[in-house]
């Protein structure tokens, strides 16, 4: 009997084809991803490698996803300010959004109704656009909401760290993954 030896690199794309060929999965996934937001998703106070949307592309790509994830976060940006610039902020031909509202709509006067209303208009604007989305406001909230001193956050207590980002792109990862593959 002639053994038959097999790199660990060969047999690993082995394995993928095989799952690929069994699930009816036979082309690599592409996908435009856009993270559209606030500071949090922008990243201030980190560098551009340690954001959220900068690490779930890397997380991405380690699982094959071959994707980018275009960072459209603001600085202080406001949820009308999102809907202003939509057509500028999501391309045509993307595939997934992830919205990121969070609190600056109240602290520069907004109310919570205007918010709501705001987040309404940008999914309907990317449901007439067949473009996918996934609010992410409630996970980024649960990290940002941890106390000022959080060792997740930036010394002035209201931004992420590059910890931080890990945390909220590792809790975004299942979901990206499962709308990317419908």
């Amino acid at each position: 009997m002639t053994k038959f030896r097999v790199s660990a690199k060969t047999g690993i794309f082995l394995a993928v084809f095989a799952y690929l060929l069994v699930s009816g999965r036979t082309e690599a996934v592409s996908a435009e991803i856009i993270a559209l937001g606030t500071s949090n998703t922008y990243g201030d106070g980190v560098a551009r490698h340690d954001t959220y949307p900068a690490q779930l592309e890397t997380m991405l790509r380690a699982k094959g996803v071959d994707t980018r994830v275009v960072n459209a976060g603001v600085n202080s940006d406001t949820s009308a300010r999102m809907v202003a610039r939509l057509e500028s902020a999501v391309p045509s031909g993307s595939r997934l959004v992830l919205i990121e509202i969070h609190q600056n709509n109240e602290i520069r006067g907004g109310t919570s109704d205007q918010t709501s209303q705001n987040l309404a208009a940008i999914k309907a604007w990317l449901q007439a656009r067949k473009i996918k989305y996934i609010d992410i406001s409630s996970i980024m909230a649960g990290y940002v909401m941890a106390g000022r001193s959080s060792p997740l956050k930036m010394p002035d207590g209201r931004h992420l760290n590059r910890e931080g980002y890990a945390r909220v792109a590792n809790a975004v990862l299942p979901r990206v993954m499962a709308a990317i593959w419908k």
